[in-house]
């Protein structure tokens, strides 16, 4: 290991965050000042966390290894703090957790302190202590102490880099007598199976070679530096005296454990395997060495040196173009050098995945899943003794998404995703198991918190989401969940893209018409701790509606069924304002043309009288209880009081104005209404074309208006009133230019020879009447229906079939609406196809309609959506497949064989 190790800069990346920092200034202060009686009173006062407190400015290390590492500090204030904490606390653990679980006597050693050192190890009761890989202090005074100087050296045509060894100083010389004379164990192999001799032979330290062969113990015939046994490498390069290596090895290695721990660290895969007739379920779980001191469990080691050849490699250096999961250095790196016989052959002898221990306080499938190391996590979910469940993989799918420790690496976005890709698949295969099951509310928030870290925008400088995204909703999760820590919630409907949103939709159909995810039905809980309550049925398609870019998504064959299935449900409703709107209507034309011949009919009066009352009561619940303020935002409210106002004024004072408005106007509210119902929507969607008409004459009025001035001054003509008729012809009159403006609108329809007619008592109002006829009526009417003949009608019938179904869906939101207020009468929640809090799958069946199945554009595209998939649901299986039937390095043994 060196310090620009993969590891170590994921620790010192997150220091500032793991780390708290609530400094015991005092005690920091007394030790730098070597102050013996304050240190004293600190530590009788002061509990272990504040003695374990880590320091920003240090490096996030704790007292004592400040101490240890500070030149201003003594040996003598050392041995005092640590006699002190030893008295009051016992043996404690003073790791360094950011920096490798590095233990104070492993800094001295790389400091090479050797008065500290000996006044630190007089306290420690375990002199082999071990740091995250398996060094004790004497692995780190050998490693570490004396950093060798690297050199390039060329020859001209090839160059080769070399290092440059230290001399063997004094310092380090006592420092590593101090240890071997406290006992340490000079075998100890570190992660990289080398002992201490093997690294003193290594750096040429003669003198603590040496001293390690004078140890009773030392094995010489075990232990391996440069593909040779210590004993014949000593020898070839002359590092010590021939006497000393003549001396036979008194140590026997006679532990299994060891021996299985020491193939591993070797390599060496085929004595591993082979080791005890393959039956090591005795062993399998085995720290090495006790489980507060260790490097962890085979398995444990298996994963992390896997993981770091693959991190040592060329490949990773490389930046992945492509995001194919089949084809990745990660993938390649696991199959050859990622000990992968030796997992497979551990799990098979009961390892167990979920053991942790002083130095790995996290499981490895934790640990390889917030570093996006996917092959170990595929080989973990689907191995047959694999004992993960949905509870497991929901508490691992929040530290995957938001873990910041392993950023850094490269490519890690592209792996992390890969790893959430594995669990997604080993969700919903579990979650399909349990058919007719919902996800609780708590599983549903971490859905909702993984998926708003994802792409959902398809942003182009992002990586594609897609699958993810449609996984992550295949489970239930609803579109209009929104992000916790936002003021302004941020919905899942809102920010996803169309694209996303029609592959979720397709996804849906193929797994049975489920709508789970178009239905808001979960719980949440306030800042107060008050629980939340939150069910509809309509307010995906009130956000599909609203929104310009997602709306067209209101005619995908899924929310086509959804809208019918809810229409079925509430078109009794519609039927019911219907013929209260046409009889209200019919009364108020009745009434009006009673009260202009002066017939007076009781009937009509006081039907009149009751609906009206009827209708402002219905517009006032609506104001006041239902809708309040969105009750303006809404069009078609307005023209409804504008009917009940101009129908008062003409019972209360009697006027030709309100009476031919509000005939107007409740024709207009019918039109409106009639609009909603699926058969007359095709019929009444031609009058949406007024606007363009509208913005095409505004345009043109320039022109128009000049016209009318010119005729204003060419056409002078005699008077011809016929004063005894109701109506007179004013194109023979010499006109006012309002007159001409008048005519020169008539003409625009074409009619050019017909006389026009004014009414004599009512001039002003009556053109204006005849203006909105010629209008509406005349010019664009008769010019749209014209215009069918040649234009294209299969466009105009898929535009009435949007239309249709927006207008459906408007319906069943405002019944919604009301409904929610209306929630304590239970009566009224007969409109909801689905159960609170069951799975809800939309059968074809439940909509008596079979026109759904049988419409050509439904049936073509659910043709064209039944061989195309979302999301791969066996990927997870392909890796698993991939990496069972890929061994590289079996594949080179044999060869080499």
């Amino acid at each position: 290991m060196n310090e620009t190790d993969i590891l170590l800069d994921t620790r010192n990346n997150s220091l500032k965050e793991v780390v708290v920092y609530h400094s015991h200034e005092s005690l920091l202060q007394a030790v730098l000042r070597n102050d013996s009686r304050r240190i004293d009173n600190i530590i009788k006062t002061s509990t272990l966390c504040n003695i374990k407190e880590c320091y920003l400015r240090h490096h996030g290390r704790n007292i004592v290894a400040i101490a240890c590492l500070e030149n201003d500090v003594t040996p003598q204030t050392l041995d005092e703090l640590c006699g002190l904490l030893k008295r009051k606390y016992g043996d404690q653990n003073y790791s360094n957790e950011d920096f490798y679980e590095w233990e104070p006597i492993h800094y001295l050693a790389k400091a090479a302190l050797p008065e500290k050192l000996e006044s630190f190890i007089k306290h420690v009761g375990n002199v082999d202590q071990l740091t995250f890989f398996s060094e004790n202090a004497l692995h780190i005074l050998l490693t570490y102490s004396v950093e060798p100087f690297q050199v390039v050296l060329s020859n001209g045509s090839k160059s080769r880099p070399f290092s440059v060894i230290g001399i063997e100083e004094d310092n380090i010389v006592k420092c590593a007598e101090i240890l071997i004379k406290k006992g340490i164990d000079v075998n100890h192999a570190n992660f990289w199976n080398e002992t201490p001799i093997s690294l003193a032979a290594r750096y040429r330290y003669s003198k603590i070679v040496d001293m390690l062969l004078k140890s009773p113990s030392v094995d010489l015939d075990n232990c391996r530096e440069a593909g040779k046994s210590i004993r014949i490498y000593l020898k070839r390069h002359n590092i010590c005296s021939t006497a000393l290596l003549s001396q036979p090895s008194n140590y026997y290695q006679e532990d299994d454990v060891n021996i299985l721990f020491s193939f591993l660290k070797s390599g060496d895969q085929k004595s591993f395997l082979q080791y005890n007739n393959e039956n090591i379920k005795d062993y399998s779980n085995c720290f090495d060495r006790s489980r507060d001191n260790t490097c962890g469990t085979m398995l444990q080691f298996c994963f992390w040196k896997g993981f770091i050849e693959y991190v040592k490699s060329e490949l990773y250096l490389e930046e992945l173009n492509k995001t194919d999961i089949m084809d990745t250095p990660m993938l390649e790196i696991f199959c050859s050098k990622g000990l992968k016989r030796c997992i497979y052959h551990l799990l098979n002898n009961n390892a167990d995945p979920n053991l942790t221990d002083s130095k790995h306080k996290v499981t490895i499938l934790e640990a390889a899943s917030v570093r996006g190391y996917y092959p170990m996590v595929a080989v973990l979910l689907l191995h047959k003794k694999s004992q993960i469940n949905m509870d497991d993989i929901f508490e691992m799918l929040p530290k995957l998404s938001f873990n910041t420790r392993a950023n850094f690496l490269r490519n890690h976005k592209i792996y992390r995703n890969h790893s959430l890709y594995m669990f997604l698949n080993k969700l919903i295969s579990l979650h399909r198991n349990k058919q007719g099951t919902r996800l609780s509310d708590a599983k549903l928030a971490v859905l909702n918190e993984v998926i708003h870290h994802l792409n959902l925008e398809m942003r182009e400088t992002d990586t594609d989401d897609t699958e993810l995204i449609c996984q992550i909703l295949s489970l239930g999760l609803p579109l209009t969940y929104g992000r916790k820590e936002e003021k302004k919630k941020h919905l899942i409907i809102e920010r996803i893209h169309p694209t996303i949103l029609r592959s979720h939709f397709d996804d849906c159909i193929r797994n049975g018409l489920n709508c789970n995810s178009i239905i808001e039905d979960y719980s949440y809980v306030k800042s107060d701790g008050t629980v939340m309550y939150s069910y509809s049925e309509t307010q995906t398609l009130q956000y599909l509606i609203d929104d310009p870019m997602k709306e067209e998504l209101i005619l995908h064959p899924l929310i086509v069924l959804f809208i019918l299935s809810q229409w079925s449900r509430v078109c009794w409703l519609y039927y019911a304002d219907l013929i209260f709107y046409a009889s209200y209507f019919i009364s108020i034309c009745l009434y009006m043309i009673f009260s202009h011949v002066g017939f007076i009919s009781l009937f009509v009066n006081y039907m009149l009288y009751t609906l009206l009352f009827m209708q402002f009561f219905k517009e006032m619940i609506q104001l006041f209880f239902l809708f309040r303020l969105k009750y303006f935002s809404d069009i078609s409210n307005y023209a409804e009081l504008s009917i009940i106002g101009f129908t008062l004024a003409t019972i209360l004072i009697p006027n030709i104005y309100a009476r031919v408005i509000s005939i107007l106007l409740s024709t207009v509210m019918l039109f409106l209404m009639l609009s909603q119902m699926p058969t007359f929507t095709k019929y009444t969607l031609i009058f949406g074309s007024t606007k363009y008409f509208l913005q095409y004459f505004g345009f043109y009025s320039i022109q128009f208006i000049a016209f009318a001035i010119c005729f204003y001054i060419v056409f002078e003509t005699g008077d011809t009133t016929d004063i005894d008729k109701g109506n007179y012809n004013f194109t023979s009159i010499t006109a006012d230019f309002s007159k001409t403006l008048f005519l020169s609108l008539v003409r625009f329809t074409g009619q050019l020879d017909d006389p026009v007619i004014e009414p004599k008592e009512y001039p002003i109002f009556g053109r204006i009447l005849t203006s909105t006829f010629i209008f509406f009526m005349t010019i664009i009417l008769n010019n749209l229906l014209v215009g069918l003949i040649v234009s294209d009608i299969n466009e105009i019938q898929e535009e009435a079939r949007f239309h249709k179904h927006v207008k459906m869906a408007g319906f069943i939101i405002k019944t919604n609406t009301i409904i929610r207020r209306l929630e304590n009468f239970k009566s009224l929640k007969s409109i909801h196809i689905f159960e609170k809090g069951k799975n809800k799958d939309l059968s074809s069946t439940s909509y008596q309609d079979s026109k759904w199945l049988h419409n050509d554009h439904n049936r073509d595209y659910l043709r064209s959506i039944s061989n195309t998939r979302a999301y791969n649901t066996h990927l997870l299986y392909n890796v698993f497949d991939f990496i069972s039937d890929n061994d590289v390095a079996e594949k080179n043994e044999n060869e080499t064989n």
